[in-house]
């Protein structure tokens, strides 16, 4: 009988099945034409002569003055991302990510996030699993401010926010801030048919950093995680457990 319960709970209980994602880090090229167009590209993902096609597209939409960086989704085919300044109105402007597919050779705009107002840079790096796309963006001025996270729905074709993580590394001023990029991973945890996604930082960091709440942790062998939860990303200090 005891057996019978053991197997019982072993095939009902939901498994955890947590993987880390793979990553990307664009490698930015630079581009400046003769007619004045100036864009830069992902060199990894993207061949030169489609990176030209894209921009000469995106400025038939948006006019010369965008400067902007374009980027292929990893693992997923005719899917670009494209950062650039724009504008909708009241307190939704700055950079921000243009959604872009193809389509029969033809590109199309898709979607456009709400702008990161003040930042100066949109900056991304991608983890992706299974066509799931995890984007952590570095935003900030002179110095590193955190990363605004989107996942991307490869179902429905859309970027969907998922919330600020206000981190960097620690420095002897706030303006020489930077991101803690370099010792971040993302896993994916599907639980109780739940997905979450985990951020984790393996080296010092600085929480909130440039604000009253500002605080540095030192690392001691145990990562620093900021798990998803609606649209935020909830901090657990080393030790801590997430409640389920």
């Amino acid at each position: 009988m005891r057996i019978l319960i053991i197997l019982i709970f072993i095939f009902c209980a939901a498994p955890s099945h947590a993987v880390e994602m793979s990553i990307h880090r664009p490698d930015e090229t630079f581009v400046s034409e003769d007619d004045g167009k100036i864009y830069v590209y992902d060199a990894e993902k993207l061949a030169p002569e489609e990176a030209t096609e894209l921009a000469d597209t995106f400025f038939k939409w948006y006019g010369m003055g965008k400067y902007p960086f374009i980027y292929k989704m990893p693992g997923i085919e005719d899917v670009f991302v494209v950062a650039a300044v724009g504008y909708q109105g009241g307190e939704n402007k700055g950079i921000r990510f243009y959604l872009v597919k193809r389509k029969n050779k033809h590109f199309r705009r898709s979607q456009t996030t709400r702008g990161a107002e003040d930042s100066l840079m949109l900056t991304p790096t991608f983890y992706y699993h299974d066509k799931t796309v995890i984007i952590l963006a570095e935003v900030g001025a002179e110095s590193s401010w955190g990363f605004t996270v989107f996942r991307f729905d490869p179902e429905r074709g859309y970027l969907y926010w998922l919330g600020m993580i206000d981190v960097a590394e620690p420095a002897e001023s706030f303006n020489e801030m930077t991101s803690p990029i370099e010792v971040t991973r993302v896993f994916m945890d599907n639980h109780d048919n739940k997905v979450t996604y985990t951020v984790e930082i393996s080296g010092d960091i600085v929480l909130n950093p440039g604000n009253k709440e500002q605080k540095t942790y030192n690392y001691k062998g145990e990562s620093f995680k900021f798990v998803s939860e609606g649209r935020k990303f909830v901090f657990q200090e080393p030790g801590a457990k997430k409640e389920n």
